[in-house]
Protein backbone atom coordinates (compact mmCIF):
# COMPACT_ATOMS: atom_id res chain seq x y z
CA UNK A 1 0.00 0.00 0.00
CA UNK A 2 1.55 3.31 -1.16
CA UNK A 3 0.97 6.78 0.25
CA UNK A 4 0.50 9.73 -2.08
CA UNK A 5 4.16 10.67 -1.59
CA UNK A 6 5.26 7.31 -2.89
CA UNK A 7 6.37 5.72 0.39
CA UNK A 8 4.97 2.42 1.53
CA UNK A 9 2.82 2.25 4.66
CA UNK A 10 4.78 -0.72 5.98
CA UNK A 11 7.96 1.32 5.85
CA UNK A 12 6.28 4.09 7.88
CA UNK A 13 4.99 1.65 10.50
CA UNK A 14 8.41 0.05 10.85
CA UNK A 15 10.08 3.46 11.20
CA UNK A 16 7.65 4.58 13.92
CA UNK A 17 8.03 1.25 15.72
CA UNK A 18 11.80 1.63 15.82
CA UNK A 19 11.44 5.24 16.94
CA UNK A 20 9.45 3.94 19.90
CA UNK A 21 12.12 1.32 20.68
CA UNK A 22 9.63 -1.51 20.21
CA UNK A 23 10.27 -4.91 18.72
CA UNK A 24 7.72 -6.52 16.41
CA UNK A 25 6.43 -8.87 19.09
CA UNK A 26 5.67 -5.97 21.44
CA UNK A 27 3.78 -3.95 18.83
CA UNK A 28 1.91 -7.04 17.67
CA UNK A 29 0.89 -7.79 21.27
CA UNK A 30 -0.26 -4.19 21.78
CA UNK A 31 -2.35 -4.32 18.59
CA UNK A 32 -3.55 -7.85 19.41
CA UNK A 33 -2.42 -9.41 16.15
CA UNK A 34 -0.09 -12.26 15.29
CA UNK A 35 3.52 -11.17 14.81
CA UNK A 36 3.55 -12.76 11.34
CA UNK A 37 0.67 -10.47 10.36
CA UNK A 38 2.61 -7.41 11.48
CA UNK A 39 5.69 -8.67 9.65
CA UNK A 40 3.65 -8.98 6.45
CA UNK A 41 2.29 -5.46 6.87
CA UNK A 42 5.75 -3.97 7.47
CA UNK A 43 7.03 -5.80 4.41
CA UNK A 44 4.04 -4.42 2.45
CA UNK A 45 2.95 -7.90 1.52
CA UNK A 46 -0.44 -7.18 3.08
CA UNK A 47 -2.30 -3.86 3.23
CA UNK A 48 -3.75 -2.95 6.65
CA UNK A 49 -7.38 -1.89 6.92
CA UNK A 50 -8.29 1.54 8.26
CA UNK A 51 -9.30 -0.03 11.57
CA UNK A 52 -5.93 -1.83 11.81
CA UNK A 53 -4.10 1.42 11.02
CA UNK A 54 -6.00 3.10 13.86
CA UNK A 55 -4.99 0.35 16.29
CA UNK A 56 -1.36 0.52 15.21
CA UNK A 57 -1.33 4.32 15.47
CA UNK A 58 -2.79 4.14 18.98
CA UNK A 59 -0.16 1.62 20.06
CA UNK A 60 2.58 3.89 18.67
CA UNK A 61 1.04 7.01 20.26
CA UNK A 62 0.54 8.89 17.00
CA UNK A 63 -2.45 9.82 14.85
CA UNK A 64 -3.20 7.91 11.64
CA UNK A 65 -2.11 10.94 9.59
CA UNK A 66 1.20 11.05 11.49
CA UNK A 67 1.63 7.32 10.97
CA UNK A 68 1.51 7.91 7.22
CA UNK A 69 4.45 10.30 7.47
CA UNK A 70 8.05 9.42 8.23
CA UNK A 71 8.97 10.26 11.86
CA UNK A 72 11.49 13.02 12.46
CA UNK A 73 13.95 13.43 15.31
CA UNK A 74 11.65 16.01 16.92
CA UNK A 75 8.72 13.58 17.11
CA UNK A 76 10.35 11.48 19.84
CA UNK A 77 11.34 14.54 21.89
CA UNK A 78 7.79 15.87 21.69
CA UNK A 79 6.30 12.65 23.07
CA UNK A 80 8.90 12.34 25.81
CA UNK A 81 8.45 15.94 26.94
CA UNK A 82 4.78 15.18 27.61
CA UNK A 83 5.74 12.15 29.72
CA UNK A 84 8.31 14.22 31.62
CA UNK A 85 5.72 16.85 32.56
CA UNK A 86 3.23 14.40 34.01
CA UNK A 87 4.04 10.71 33.56
CA UNK A 88 1.26 9.79 35.97
CA UNK A 89 -1.35 12.21 34.62
CA UNK A 90 -3.76 9.38 33.81
CA UNK A 91 -2.61 6.87 36.42
CA UNK A 92 -6.06 6.06 37.78
CA UNK A 93 -7.45 5.63 34.26
CA UNK A 94 -4.33 3.76 33.03
CA UNK A 95 -3.01 6.26 30.47
CA UNK A 96 -1.73 4.93 27.16
CA UNK A 97 1.94 5.59 28.00
CA UNK A 98 2.34 4.38 31.57
CA UNK A 99 0.97 0.97 32.55
CA UNK A 100 0.59 -0.41 36.08
CA UNK A 101 1.76 -3.98 35.64
CA UNK A 102 -0.47 -5.42 38.39
CA UNK A 103 -3.24 -4.56 40.80
CA UNK A 104 -3.01 -5.93 44.36
CA UNK A 105 -5.78 -7.25 46.51
CA UNK A 106 -8.47 -4.79 47.58
CA UNK A 107 -7.48 -2.59 50.51
CA UNK A 108 -3.73 -2.62 49.82
CA UNK A 109 -3.61 -0.33 46.80
CA UNK A 110 -2.05 3.13 46.43
CA UNK A 111 -3.68 6.16 48.03
CA UNK A 112 -4.06 9.53 46.29
CA UNK A 113 -1.10 10.77 48.34
CA UNK A 114 1.02 7.88 47.09
CA UNK A 115 0.08 8.67 43.49
CA UNK A 116 1.04 12.33 43.83
CA UNK A 117 4.35 11.45 45.45
CA UNK A 118 5.21 8.86 42.78
CA UNK A 119 4.34 11.34 40.04
CA UNK A 120 6.77 13.91 41.39
CA UNK A 121 9.57 11.43 42.10
CA UNK A 122 9.37 9.77 38.69
CA UNK A 123 9.23 13.14 36.91
CA UNK A 124 12.39 14.24 38.71
CA UNK A 125 14.17 10.97 37.90
CA UNK A 126 13.25 11.23 34.19
CA UNK A 127 14.41 14.85 33.98
CA UNK A 128 17.75 14.00 35.59
CA UNK A 129 18.25 11.12 33.15
CA UNK A 130 17.36 13.37 30.22
CA UNK A 131 19.86 16.05 31.28
CA UNK A 132 22.62 13.47 31.62
CA UNK A 133 21.49 11.49 28.55
CA UNK A 134 21.31 8.27 30.54
CA UNK A 135 17.87 7.12 29.37
CA UNK A 136 17.93 3.46 28.45
CA UNK A 137 15.07 1.16 27.39
CA UNK A 138 15.06 -2.19 29.10
CA UNK A 139 17.07 -4.88 27.38
CA UNK A 140 15.52 -7.74 29.34
CA UNK A 141 14.00 -10.50 27.14
CA UNK A 142 10.43 -9.47 27.99
CA UNK A 143 8.77 -11.88 25.63
CA UNK A 144 10.59 -14.95 26.88
CA UNK A 145 7.97 -17.74 26.75
CA UNK A 146 7.01 -18.65 30.31
CA UNK A 147 4.96 -21.37 31.93
CA UNK A 148 2.85 -19.85 34.71
CA UNK A 149 3.81 -22.40 37.34
CA UNK A 150 6.44 -23.03 40.01
CA UNK A 151 8.60 -24.91 37.52
CA UNK A 152 8.10 -22.14 34.97
CA UNK A 153 9.26 -19.53 37.49
CA UNK A 154 12.47 -21.46 38.16
CA UNK A 155 13.08 -21.95 34.45
CA UNK A 156 12.61 -18.21 33.94
CA UNK A 157 15.12 -17.43 36.72
CA UNK A 158 17.74 -19.57 34.97
CA UNK A 159 17.00 -17.94 31.62
CA UNK A 160 17.27 -14.40 33.01
CA UNK A 161 20.55 -15.27 34.74
CA UNK A 162 21.87 -16.61 31.44
CA UNK A 163 20.76 -13.43 29.65
CA UNK A 164 22.54 -11.31 32.28
CA UNK A 165 25.63 -13.53 31.88
CA UNK A 166 25.92 -14.26 35.61
CA UNK A 167 25.46 -18.01 35.45
CA UNK A 168 25.01 -19.48 38.92
CA UNK A 169 27.10 -16.85 40.71
CA UNK A 170 25.95 -15.28 43.98
CA UNK A 171 24.96 -11.68 43.22
CA UNK A 172 25.72 -9.21 45.98
CA UNK A 173 23.55 -6.39 44.63
CA UNK A 174 20.70 -7.45 42.37
CA UNK A 175 19.42 -3.88 42.03
CA UNK A 176 22.62 -2.69 40.36
CA UNK A 177 22.52 -5.69 38.04
CA UNK A 178 19.01 -4.92 36.78
CA UNK A 179 19.65 -1.17 36.58
CA UNK A 180 22.28 -1.94 33.94
CA UNK A 181 19.50 -3.63 31.95
CA UNK A 182 17.25 -0.57 31.96
CA UNK A 183 15.16 -1.10 35.11
CA UNK A 184 14.68 2.12 37.09
CA UNK A 185 14.56 1.63 40.89
CA UNK A 186 13.27 4.30 43.27
CA UNK A 187 12.75 4.20 47.03
CA UNK A 188 9.66 5.96 48.34
CA UNK A 189 7.08 6.05 51.12
CA UNK A 190 3.91 3.98 50.93
CA UNK A 191 0.76 3.64 52.99
CA UNK A 192 -1.71 0.75 53.29
CA UNK A 193 1.17 -1.68 53.82
CA UNK A 194 2.28 -1.46 50.16
CA UNK A 195 5.94 -2.46 49.75
CA UNK A 196 6.40 -2.28 45.98
CA UNK A 197 4.75 -1.29 42.73
CA UNK A 198 5.99 -1.28 39.13
CA UNK A 199 5.03 0.71 36.06
CA UNK A 200 5.91 0.21 32.40
CA UNK A 201 6.31 3.08 29.94
CA UNK A 202 5.28 2.17 26.40
CA UNK A 203 7.03 5.20 24.88
CA UNK A 204 10.26 4.78 26.80
CA UNK A 205 10.07 1.00 26.91
CA UNK A 206 11.33 0.87 30.46
CA UNK A 207 10.18 -0.27 33.88
CA UNK A 208 10.16 1.74 37.11
CA UNK A 209 10.10 -0.25 40.35
CA UNK A 210 9.12 1.70 43.46
CA UNK A 211 10.23 0.09 46.73
CA UNK A 212 9.12 1.12 50.21
CA UNK A 213 11.91 2.99 51.99
CA UNK A 214 11.28 0.84 55.07
CA UNK A 215 12.91 -2.04 53.17
CA UNK A 216 16.29 -0.25 53.23
CA UNK A 217 16.75 -1.56 56.77
CA UNK A 218 15.96 -5.10 55.62
CA UNK A 219 18.23 -5.79 52.61
CA UNK A 220 17.32 -9.50 52.45
CA UNK A 221 13.62 -8.64 52.22
CA UNK A 222 14.29 -5.77 49.81
CA UNK A 223 16.08 -8.05 47.33
CA UNK A 224 13.31 -10.63 47.51
CA UNK A 225 10.58 -7.98 47.08
CA UNK A 226 12.42 -6.39 44.15
CA UNK A 227 12.95 -9.70 42.36
CA UNK A 228 9.31 -10.60 42.91
CA UNK A 229 8.50 -7.44 40.94
CA UNK A 230 10.85 -8.62 38.18
CA UNK A 231 8.90 -11.87 38.11
CA UNK A 232 5.67 -9.88 37.75
CA UNK A 233 7.24 -7.95 34.85
CA UNK A 234 7.59 -11.14 32.86
CA UNK A 235 4.07 -12.23 33.80
CA UNK A 236 2.85 -8.78 32.65
CA UNK A 237 4.67 -9.13 29.30
CA UNK A 238 3.32 -12.67 28.83
CA UNK A 239 -0.14 -11.21 29.48
CA UNK A 240 0.19 -9.01 26.34
CA UNK A 241 1.30 -6.01 28.43
CA UNK A 242 -2.11 -5.71 30.05
CA UNK A 243 -2.58 -5.00 33.76
CA UNK A 244 -3.54 -8.07 35.75
CA UNK A 245 -5.06 -8.46 39.19
CA UNK A 246 -2.70 -10.05 41.69
CA UNK A 247 -3.73 -13.63 42.39
CA UNK A 248 -2.43 -16.53 44.48
CA UNK A 249 -1.00 -18.15 41.32
CA UNK A 250 0.70 -14.96 40.17
CA UNK A 251 2.06 -14.24 43.65
CA UNK A 252 3.52 -17.75 43.97
CA UNK A 253 5.09 -17.43 40.51
CA UNK A 254 6.74 -14.12 41.46
CA UNK A 255 8.01 -15.48 44.79
CA UNK A 256 9.39 -18.69 43.26
CA UNK A 257 11.19 -16.62 40.62
CA UNK A 258 12.78 -14.45 43.32
CA UNK A 259 13.84 -17.43 45.44
CA UNK A 260 15.31 -19.32 42.48
CA UNK A 261 17.16 -16.24 41.21
CA UNK A 262 18.73 -15.45 44.58
CA UNK A 263 19.51 -19.10 45.37
CA UNK A 264 20.66 -20.93 42.23
CA UNK A 265 20.26 -24.68 42.61
CA UNK A 266 23.71 -25.39 41.17
CA UNK A 267 25.46 -23.11 43.68
CA UNK A 268 23.52 -24.34 46.71
CA UNK A 269 24.17 -27.98 45.86
CA UNK A 270 27.87 -27.35 45.20
CA UNK A 271 28.28 -25.52 48.52
CA UNK A 272 26.39 -28.14 50.54
CA UNK A 273 28.28 -31.00 48.93
CA UNK A 274 31.65 -29.31 49.46
CA UNK A 275 30.83 -28.95 53.17
CA UNK A 276 29.68 -32.60 53.27
CA UNK A 277 26.47 -31.62 55.08
CA UNK A 278 23.96 -34.45 55.14
CA UNK A 279 20.20 -33.73 55.32
CA UNK A 280 20.09 -34.37 59.07
CA UNK A 281 23.42 -32.68 59.87
CA UNK A 282 22.18 -29.11 59.68
CA UNK A 283 22.65 -26.89 62.73
CA UNK A 284 20.93 -23.59 63.43
CA UNK A 285 24.20 -21.65 63.17
CA UNK A 286 25.14 -23.30 59.89
CA UNK A 287 21.74 -22.46 58.42
CA UNK A 288 22.15 -18.81 59.43
CA UNK A 289 25.67 -18.65 58.04
CA UNK A 290 24.56 -20.07 54.71
CA UNK A 291 21.43 -17.91 54.37
CA UNK A 292 23.56 -14.81 55.04
CA UNK A 293 25.92 -15.79 52.25
CA UNK A 294 23.04 -15.95 49.76
CA UNK A 295 21.51 -12.73 51.07
CA UNK A 296 18.11 -14.23 51.89
CA UNK A 297 15.98 -14.78 54.99
CA UNK A 298 16.32 -17.89 57.13
CA UNK A 299 12.76 -18.85 56.15
CA UNK A 300 13.48 -18.56 52.42
CA UNK A 301 16.72 -20.54 52.65
CA UNK A 302 15.14 -23.33 54.70
CA UNK A 303 12.35 -23.65 52.12
CA UNK A 304 14.90 -23.77 49.29
CA UNK A 305 16.82 -26.56 51.05
CA UNK A 306 13.58 -28.46 51.44
CA UNK A 307 12.71 -28.02 47.73
CA UNK A 308 16.12 -29.41 46.75
CA UNK A 309 15.93 -32.31 49.20
CA UNK A 310 19.02 -31.12 51.05
CA UNK A 311 17.51 -31.05 54.54
CA UNK A 312 15.57 -33.67 56.47
CA UNK A 313 11.93 -33.10 57.39
CA UNK A 314 12.84 -33.27 61.07
CA UNK A 315 15.43 -30.50 60.82
CA UNK A 316 13.24 -28.40 58.54
CA UNK A 317 10.31 -28.53 60.97
CA UNK A 318 12.66 -27.72 63.85
CA UNK A 319 14.01 -24.62 62.10
CA UNK A 320 10.56 -23.63 60.87
CA UNK A 321 9.28 -23.58 64.44
CA UNK A 322 12.26 -21.57 65.63
CA UNK A 323 11.88 -19.02 62.84
CA UNK A 324 8.15 -18.67 63.59
CA UNK A 325 8.87 -18.05 67.28
CA UNK A 326 11.09 -15.08 66.33
CA UNK A 327 8.21 -13.33 64.59
CA UNK A 328 9.36 -10.53 62.28
CA UNK A 329 12.87 -10.48 63.74
CA UNK A 330 15.42 -11.89 61.28
CA UNK A 331 18.08 -14.05 62.99
CA UNK A 332 21.76 -13.62 62.15
CA UNK A 333 24.79 -15.89 62.79
CA UNK A 334 27.22 -15.50 65.62
CA UNK A 335 30.80 -14.37 65.09
CA UNK A 336 32.97 -16.04 62.48
CA UNK A 337 35.21 -17.35 65.23
CA UNK A 338 32.36 -19.41 66.66
CA UNK A 339 31.36 -20.74 63.30
CA UNK A 340 34.82 -21.53 62.01
CA UNK A 341 35.39 -24.18 64.67
CA UNK A 342 34.47 -26.49 61.81
CA UNK A 343 37.38 -25.99 59.47
CA UNK A 344 35.61 -26.57 56.21
CA UNK A 345 33.21 -23.71 56.99
CA UNK A 346 36.02 -21.46 55.82
CA UNK A 347 34.95 -22.42 52.34
CA UNK A 348 31.90 -20.21 52.82
CA UNK A 349 34.14 -17.13 52.75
Amino acid sequence: MLTKSGFRVGERIRAWRKKRNMIQKELAAAVKMDVTQLWSIEKDRNSPSVRTLERIAKALHVSVSELLEMPSADDSRMVLSVAEKSPFACLDRMCSDLHRISRPEKGTDLTEGDVSRLEMELSEAIQIESRHQTEMPTSLPLLFPIVKSEAGAKQLARAVRAHCDVGAAIIRNVQILFETYGVRILDTKFSNGVESVTFYSVVRRDFTVFLADTLLEKPWRRDFTFLSEIGRMFWFAANSFETYRESAVGRRFAHHFAAAFLQPEQTIRATVYSLRVKPDDWTWELLLRMKTRFGVSAHSFAIRLKELGLISRRKYNLFKGKIKSLGHEEPFPQSNADLNRRGDLLALG
